[in-house]
């Protein structure tokens, strides 16, 4: 497994490959504290040059504090193209409007760089890896 932490070694983002699943996830920081996006979105970017990796569970639990930042969209749009990911699975976070920003960000670049790749909202890690490991 590999972490991605702040520069003080705060935790940011748990990165866990079982065979052709990414699973990225974050458990809440000692206040709730929102997690710095570009630190914890680089390398999962990473990781994702895995041409192994097909499937994504995106599990944070937390918004990241920032948005999406626009070096970290160009980041995605440099390496996702070239990914063999397929589908990727967003687990509900505490904030709503955050859960449609980053499905409405990879149905966006799905669309311009005309992936074959679904994406989609669920309640549960249970849904999410169901729906994942479908045909």
């Amino acid at each position: 497994m590999k972490r991605a932490s702040n520069q003080d070694g705060s935790r940011l983002i748990n990165l866990e490959i079982n065979e052709t699943l990414l699973l990225a996830s974050c458990q809440s920081l000692t206040n709730n504290e929102p997690i710095n996006t570009k630190a914890a979105i680089i390398p999962l970017l990473e990781a994702l040059g895995n041409k192994e990796i097909e499937l994504l569970l995106l599990d944070l639990q937390i918004p990241l504090q920032d948005g999406i930042p626009e070096e970290v969209l160009i980041h995605t749009s440099e390496i996702l193209p070239q990914s063999n990911l397929r589908k990727i699975a967003i687990i509900e976070s505490t904030d709503y409007y955050w859960d449609q920003n980053i499905l409405q960000t990879i149905l966006l670049l799905k669309a311009n760089f005309n992936l074959p790749l679904k994406a989609q909202l669920f309640e549960t890690r249970e849904t999410a890896l169901d729906w994942l490991y479908t045909k």
